[in-house]
């Protein structure tokens, strides 16, 4: 509850800075024009010359003034909507976190009774059926295992959250993951933004597909100084004039579902991170290739 109330307050804060300093800027360029017209109007023809140059120097002066305190808002006004994404993303990362965990709680307190379950099993005699029952357990303990196996909470709960959209729309998600990202040079909310992304666009993909076979696969891991992040699913081939324009800005196959932005971000935001990212498309499926440098310096 109080952390609902804390980024209700922070968007709220937020959003109302954001407000006023548009406002602000308004009001000043509004204040420029209104001088120079009552400058150029009536003050010239009531001073003398070298009162009305005086007095034109202090017009140009507070002018300036007024501009470069306009470029300093609008570059607030930028930061604010900046640091509005991230509240955003934050929050949505920490309600991911919080499904996980109880997910984790649910299984610690099923885990008595699945035991009793099976030792009932025994005793009756239904070894087959205690087997079947196992299975089942060891399958949902063995999921959630695989998501943990990062030191990442934001990304583990993220992977956690598209796993149940996946399997909601019939879609096989699994996953190889062999790194535990303990030196990720960026930001969780940052990584979370790029692999929300990827996966949102391949679930798109196959729940608009007609196709048997519905599968992703996300594999995360090292190579030398380089953690690589790769996002495939079985999905159609995308077809090549698409594939050269798929991160422009405001390019999307979705119609009216689709903004565009979605990979011109994530492309922006491992390119700023001296990453990479590779898309390959064939008939047996697309993928998603980025990697972004590992930094050895972050203490862990």
């Amino acid at each position: 509850m109080k952390i609902r109330r804390f980024f209700k307050i922070q968007t709220l804060n937020i959003d109302k800075a954001r407000k006023l300093l548009i406002a602000v800027n308004f009001i000043e360029i509004f204040t420029i024009i209104m001088l120079w017209i009552y400058y150029k109007s009536n003050i010239i023809g009531e001073l003398s010359e070298r009162k009305a140059n005086i007095v034109g120097y202090l017009v140009i002066l507070f002018s300036a003034i007024i501009i470069i305190n306009v470029i300093i808002s609008v570059r607030n006004i930028w930061v604010i909507s900046i640091s509005k994404k991230e509240v955003e993303i934050q929050k949505a990362n920490i309600q991911r976190i919080n499904q996980l965990n109880n997910t984790l709680r649910g299984q610690r307190h099923d885990f008595l009774n699945n035991l009793q379950v099976v030792y009932s099993l025994i005793q009756m005699g239904e070894f087959e059926d205690s087997k079947e029952y196992i299975e089942e357990v060891y399958k949902d303990i063995k999921k959630v295992s695989k998501i943990l196996r990062t030191s990442n909470a934001a990304i583990n709960a993220l992977i956690q959250a598209k796993i149940v959209d996946a399997e909601e729309k019939n879609i096989n998600m699994s996953l190889k993951i062999s790194s535990r990202l303990d030196y990720i040079k960026n930001r969780s909310w940052e990584i979370c933004r790029i692999l929300s992304n990827l996966l949102d666009n391949a679930i798109y993909e196959l729940n608009n597909c007609d196709i048997d076979n519905k599968s992703i696969t996300l594999e995360i891991y090292e190579e030398l100084s380089w953690y690589i992040f790769n996002v495939k699913n079985t999905g159609p081939k995308i077809d090549e004039k698409i594939l050269n324009r798929i991160f422009e800005p405001s390019f999307t196959t979705k119609g009216s579902k689709g903004q565009g932005m979605g990979l011109a971000i994530v492309k922006e935001i491992i390119e700023n991170q001296k990453g990479t990212i590779v898309v390959r498309s064939d008939n047996e499926g697309t993928s998603f290739k980025f990697k972004i440098p590992i930094n050895f310096e972050v203490e862990q």
